[in-house]
């Protein structure tokens, strides 16, 4: 409850992907486990409904604090070309008149929405080039998969494309880590085709 009282709505959006993913990677596989998602679900709604929480998340979601800073990054890359394809750099910087926003003479580093980050970073070539990458990691994590240790990190690269769209902003911290190790995990195909019970005894040597 208190993670959903300061968590961006990205945030939200996020958490509620995994929980779907865990549904279909292990809780789908008996009736016991669909009862019990089932249950925690209620339970958590019912709470959500009681403590006021909902009402509060549904009106961040009417809080629109993108579309401007959107605008005005849309403004600043304009016609050139150059920038769309090739980005502007790792300290690239575009301008924003935002108040909220206003760093020294209104340039900044980042842009919260996460798909035109990666293009004032490196352009299109980079956020394509990182997209294709992570689709083919869920392919290969999803579908050449004999284990659910593979699927969930499958189930991660592509949260993290789906991200990209309210936030998903790349960045040094654990998360990117874990997700780029579980990329390398959907890739290797001696991980891929052991079983749920060789990944056990794997884990636990």
């Amino acid at each position: 409850v208190l993670y959903l009282l300061t968590a961006r709505r990205s945030s939200i959006f996020g958490v509620s992907l995994f929980i779907v993913a865990s549904y279909f990677i292990v809780f789908k596989k008996t009736a016991k486990s669909k009862f019990l998602l089932l249950l925690v679900l209620s339970l958590l709604g019912f709470g959500l409904y009681n403590s006021g929480l909902l009402d509060f998340l549904l009106s961040k979601v009417d809080n629109d604090s993108r579309s401007g800073v959107e605008m005005e990054f849309m403004l600043y890359m304009g016609d050139n070309i150059q920038y769309w394809i090739f980005g502007k750099g790792a300290m690239g910087t575009y301008y924003d008149s935002s108040p909220i926003f206003f760093d020294i003479d209104g340039m900044r580093q980042e842009i919260e929405t996460g798909y035109l980050h990666l293009i004032l970073k490196g352009g299109i070539i980079y956020l394509a080039l990182y997209i294709i990458v992570l689709i083919r990691a869920f392919y290969y994590g999803w579908f050449k998969s004999n284990n659910d240790f593979v699927k969930a990190f499958a189930a991660f690269a592509l949260i993290a494309v789906l991200e990209l769209i309210p936030y998903g902003i790349p960045s040094f911290d654990f998360k990117y880590f874990a997700l780029w190790l579980g990329v390398g995990f959907c890739f290797n195909k001696t991980i891929r085709v052991k079983t749920n019970e060789e990944i056990k005894v794997l884990l636990s040597n």
